[in-house]
C-alpha cells in the first residue's frame, strides 16, 4: 500500500520553489536545488509531483488562491460597508502589493512563453477576479453613474459592464505592479487610482 501524502511536505516543496523564483526563472531552477534546499531526495519530490511543471502549476494555484482569498476576506470583513471609491482604492493598493515581486513576473513569463496550462489557469482566475471585483464596485455606484458607464461602454448589459470594469481594475493592477517592481513610486499608484475614481463620479 502506498504511503499517505504528507501535505506539509508538499507545501514545503511549493514554498521552497517560491523562494527560488524570487531570484531566478523557473527554467533555471533544478529539482536538485529544491531538494537540497529542503534536505530531501529528488525521489521524495517525485512522490508529490509527477514532474517539475506540476510544481509550477501548484505554485501558480497557491499564488492566485492567496490573492483571491485576501480580497474576499477583506471584502467580507470591511469592504461591503465601504463606498465604491474606497473599494477601488483598497483593491488597487492591496492588489499591487500582493502581485508585486519577481514571482508573479516569472509566472506571467511562463504563460507568455507558451505554457498552455499556466496560461489557462491564470486566464480562468483572472476572469473570476474580474467578475468579483466588478460586482463589488458596480453594485456600490449611484444609479446615474452606472447609467453613464453603460452608455460609455455602448452596452446595456450590466453583467458585461461589471466584467469590463473588473478587467480595467485588474489591468491597472498588472501595469502598476510591473512598474513598481522596476521602480517603486507610490505617487503614480495613487494618481492612477484617483483618475479612475474621478472618471466615474
Amino acid at each position: 500500500m502506498a504511503a499517505p501524502i504528507n501535505d506539509n511536505i508538499k507545501q514545503k516543496i511549493i514554498n521552497a520553489t517560491i523562494q527560488l523564483l524570487e531570484k531566478k526563472s523557473f527554467k533555471e531552477i533544478s529539482l536538485t536545488e529544491i531538494s537540497e534546499k529542503l534536505d530531501i531526495s529528488k525521489g521524495s519530490i517525485y512522490y508529490y509531483f509527477r514532474s517539475k511543471n506540476e510544481i509550477l502549476y501548484a505554485v501558480e494555484d497557491s499564488f492566485m488562491n492567496n490573492l483571491y482569498e485576501a480580497l474576499m476576506q477583506w471584502y467580507e470583513q470591511e469592504g461591503k460597508n465601504e463606498s465604491y471609491s474606497e473599494i477601488i482604492s483598497h483593491i488597487i493598493e492591496r492588489g499591487c502589493d500582493l502581485m508585486s515581486g519577481t514571482l508573479r513576473f516569472h509566472l506571467v513569463m511562463e504563460a507568455i512563453d507558451g505554457d498552455e496550462i499556466i496560461r489557462e489557469k491564470m486566464v480562468s482566475r483572472y476572469e473570476a477576479f474580474e467578475e468579483t471585483i466588478g460586482d463589488f464596485i458596480i453594485s456600490k455606484l449611484p444609479e446615474d453613474a452606472a447609467k453613464r458607464l453603460l452608455k460609455a461602454s455602448n452596452d446595456d448589459d450590466i453583467g458585461r459592464l461589471k466584467k469590463t470594469f473588473g478587467h480595467l481594475i485588474i489591468s491597472t493592477m498588472d501595469g502598476l505592479s510591473t512598474r513598481q517592481s522596476m521602480r517603486p513610486d507610490e505617487y503614480i499608484r495613487e494618481s492612477v487610482t484617483n483618475i479612475i475614481i474621478s472618471m466615474i463620479r
